[in-house]
């Protein structure tokens, strides 16, 4: 994949405005619900000052990624980005290139596998598999995806 991925590589090492407190591992799974209510938020071990925008398009991905490997759903994800510049404004060239840099940086991503051989921890040998799922889906829809997240 980063063969025929090569010319999407972005070569701007920046970080843009707004930048701020991030959770930085906000994703369904780090909730507790009670009924329609969010109670609690867990897993601050990755919290910092950073890109607001990198964590939206983490997230967005990690919430909006069908679990039977169909890709993303396009339809939500176009609807949470709609949502989310309706009460933050964000400049469309901002929100590209975050898109752009978390795809490249979680295409060449090897953190499972970090985990798993560096630390010995397996507990999260499963994201090798929905990880590749995941950047294939959207490599195979970059259009659809870049679109559901601009427009």
């Amino acid at each position: 994949m980063l063969a025929a991925n090569q010319d999407r590589r972005p070569f701007q090492s920046v970080r843009v405005e707004p930048a701020g407190w991030i959770h930085g591992d906000f994703h369904q799974f780090n909730l507790l619900w009670e009924g329609n209510q969010v109670t609690a938020i867990l897993d601050w071990d990755r919290l910092r000052v950073d890109w607001l925008l990198a964590e939206l398009v983490r997230a967005s991905n990690l919430i909006f990624m069908r679990p039977d490997g169909r890709g993303i759903d396009l339809e939500r994800l176009s609807a949470f980005g709609t949502g989310y510049r309706a009460t933050r404004p964000v400049r469309r060239d901002h929100l590209g290139l975050a898109v752009d840099h978390w795809w490249w940086d979680d295409l060449c991503g090897l953190w499972p596998l970090t985990r798993h051989h560096d630390r010995g921890d397996t507990t999260c040998d499963h994201f090798v598999f929905s990880s590749d799922t995941r950047r294939r889906g959207w490599a195979d829809h970059d259009r659809d995806v870049r679109t559901a997240f601009l427009d």
